[in-house]
């Protein structure tokens, strides 16, 4: 299960949804990891335009993780929805939906230290400073 859901994970990653998600349907039962294949059909469902989807599977992730007392666990699922979603926005067009998953991103403070999530979402907050300035 490990290794189909982080296959699938990079092949999202890469923008290749359409692998990723033949990938993700070879996991019959989602029980072993329920977080962590969460927050990977999530993206999927990103990746593939419903952001509702998407958002909701992040959120059960997310959920999850703070429910089994796994806190840094719950903040980086909260920060890589924040910036999953905003990446989805900037790929359709919606600028300032992406700039407001940002600003609620970046206020997810702490997270597990491996997971540059809150990083990533603070460059990618700068590249919108340095269009508004140019």
């Amino acid at each position: 299960v490990l290794l189909l859901n982080n296959l699938s994970y990079v092949y999202l990653m890469r923008g290749e949804p359409a692998i990723a998600r033949e990938v993700l349907d070879q996991i019959e039962n989602d029980s072993a990891n329920p977080i962590m294949l969460s927050a990977t059909r999530g993206l999927l469902s990103l990746w593939e335009g419903d952001l509702q989807r998407g958002d909701l599977l992040y959120r059960k992730a997310e959920s999850l993780a703070f429910e089994s007392g796994q806190r840094n666990l719950g903040v980086s699922v909260r920060q890589k929805r924040c910036l999953e979603l905003a990446r989805a926005y900037l790929r359709n067009g919606r600028v300032e939906d992406a700039i407001k998953q940002l600003k609620i991103g970046k206020k997810a403070v702490g997270g597990m230290r491996f997971y540059p999530f809150q990083k990533q979402l603070f460059a990618l907050s700068d590249t919108f400073r340095l269009e508004a300035s140019a």
